[in-house]
């Protein structure tokens, strides 16, 4: 009797301690140290869904812009590649949050965030392996974190890192993708294709802005920014700073000197390297002539992705900044050194 008592509570004492709180989240990685992970495990949080359950968009269609019948406001995600422009409307976007896409032979996904509104364009050529990016069903600071297809690694969207998984570590090779009003891509690019909605489920999960809590919120909460990064710090502008018309902004930000142009009223927030010396060219604003936003002082006119479409250096593009809009406590929960633009 004695025995099966002494069984009984080391087995009731092992249950117990299997249902207590762990630290370490379970990994979806198939291979390597499943629990390793480059961010704090219990700041990644679980949906509960199982990987795809928000279905990515693995074979996207287009049509032209002009067949769309998206409404002027509606925001939707650019990106081009040559001559050819792809739309990836907002409200499609928050049902799928990934976009799986190629251009011309280049492989690349599109990921959006509904919960933070950041949105970046991933390379998908991975160790010389084309790959897929899905929805892990897991958030690190609320921000999405897709996984890939090939490895089953799990990265984080804002971190831009992977951060479990044998790839863990790896960062990933980014490209600009513009966040504007859908009246702003029809007078630039009025041949631009868009991500055609036929056929595609929705999902209507939420996407409320979660509680700030414990952090030390530096910003207005609810509002979106214009952030730059680098090497982990964030220099950031506010909305407002372009209410009058296109503006160009110069300035210096950890060793790098950044051309940030941009527009409230066609919701446009774009940032370049300036790999000029100071005293070489001379940008200023371009009012009411889209695709052109800027131009300089000897003659070439800039579109909205930075390449010189009339001038001397017609053809030539300028190098984009690692940079993208996000809510406000998206950027205090992934930075802790913050500065804001002031004129």
């Amino acid at each position: 009797m004695e025995k099966v008592l002494l069984g009984f509570l080391f087995g009731f004492l092992f249950v117990a301690a299997s249902c207590t709180k762990n630290d370490n989240p379970r990994s979806a990685t198939p291979s390597g140290d499943e629990g390793l992970w480059l961010v704090p495990p219990g700041k990644v949080l679980f949906k509960d869904l199982p990987k795809d359950r928000i279905p990515s968009i693995d074979n996207p269609k287009f049509i032209p812009a002009g067949q769309s019948n998206l409404k002027p406001n509606d925001l939707v995600l650019v990106t081009n590649a040559g001559i050819e422009t792809r739309v990836y409307p907002v409200q499609i976007m928050d049902a799928h949050e990934i976009v799986n896409d190629q251009i011309n032979g280049e492989y690349f996904a599109i990921t959006y965030c509904p919960r933070t509104g950041s949105a970046m364009q991933w390379n998908r050529k991975i160790n010389g392996k084309v790959t897929e990016f899905g929805v892990s069903g897991m958030l690190y600071n609320e921000n999405l974190m897709p996984y890939d297809r090939n490895t089953e690694s799990i990265w984080s969207q804002m971190k831009m890192q992977c951060v479990n998984g044998i790839l863990i570590g790896m960062i990933p090779e980014t490209k600009s993708v513009l966040e504007i009003k859908f009246s702003t891509l029809i007078n630039a690019y009025p041949n631009a294709m868009v991500l055609n909605p036929a056929g595609l489920r929705q999902t209507g999960f939420l996407k409320n802005e979660p509680d700030d809590g414990e952090n030390n919120v530096i910003l207005p909460s609810g509002q979106q920014y214009f952030g730059i990064v680098k090497n982990d710090r964030l220099l950031l502008f506010n909305f407002q700073l372009f209410k009058e018309g296109v503006q160009v902004f110069i300035t210096n930000f950890r060793g790098s000197s950044l051309i940030v142009c941009g527009s409230y009223e066609l919701h446009l927030y774009t940032a370049f390297l300036n790999k000029t010396s100071a005293d070489k060219y001379k940008y200023s604003p371009v009012q009411n002539e889209l695709p052109v936003i800027m131009k300089d002082d000897r003659g070439n006119r800039y579109d909205l992705f930075g390449e010189v479409v009339e001038g001397p250096d017609k053809g030539s593009r300028l190098e984009t900044a690692t940079a993208y809009v996000a809510r406000s406590f998206a950027w205090d929960l992934f930075f802790s050194d913050i500065e804001l633009f002031k004129q």
